[in-house]
């Protein structure tokens, strides 16, 4: 198990979170998921270069908030309903 404790959140910690819900999108749970998703394979990537890290975090937001400012998502959610109306053959009844 791991216990949270005050320690564990630092500056970096922070950044982290908060790349991954403006990544996502500020106004969707889908889409903090997916930005979560996204930066974890992005730090899995730059394993071997830990110090630039932060410069692609950094580029990855800047960019963001210029072309995207909602976040990949927006405030729009993935739901259930949205997988049930799409049919196999392309073609809806």
């Amino acid at each position: 198990f791991f216990i949270a404790h005050p320690a564990s959140f630092t500056f970096m910690r922070s950044f982290d979170i908060l790349t991954m819900v403006v990544l996502g999108g500020l106004g969707s749970m889908t889409g903090s998921v997916m930005g979560a998703v996204v930066l974890t394979f992005i730090s899995a990537a730059l394993a071997d270069f830990p110090q630039w890290r932060m410069i692609i975090y950094s580029l990855t937001m800047i960019i963001l908030m210029l072309y995207r400012p909602q976040g990949l998502f927006g405030s729009k959610e993935l739901s259930l309903q949205m997988f049930q109306s799409l049919k196999i053959g392309g073609k809806k009844k």
